[in-house]
């Protein structure tokens, strides 16, 4: 994470209304490598998970925003880019 100015945005309030999450990573987070940066959690949460526990609310939600992956079945960027736009703009947080 880098947190380059904080304007009194972080923390968190304790209830900050509606939360997105944009980017894949906030569902589905990597954390392994390989070779000498091969790690065994014992656990992984989420992004999303977490911040939905920590939080108690339903309201936050996740949009990918980029597509993960390439070729002829990949979303299309400008869509997903669209949704994490319209995403944000109906939140009152938004996370990227």
């Amino acid at each position: 994470m880098v947190l380059l100015t904080n304007s009194g945005v972080l923390p968190l309030a304790a209830t900050p209304g509606r939360v997105v999450l944009v980017g894949d990573l906030a569902v589905t987070p990597r954390y392994q490598g390989d070779g000498s940066s091969r790690v065994v959690p014992t656990r992984v949460t989420a992004p999303l998970d977490a911040l939905t526990s920590r939080l108690g609310i339903e309201s936050v939600t996740a949009v990918p925003g980029f597509p993960s992956t390439s070729g002829p079945d990949a979303p299309d960027a400008d869509t997903l880019l669209q949704e994490a736009l319209d995403a944000a703009g109906d939140a009152d947080v938004a996370i990227v």
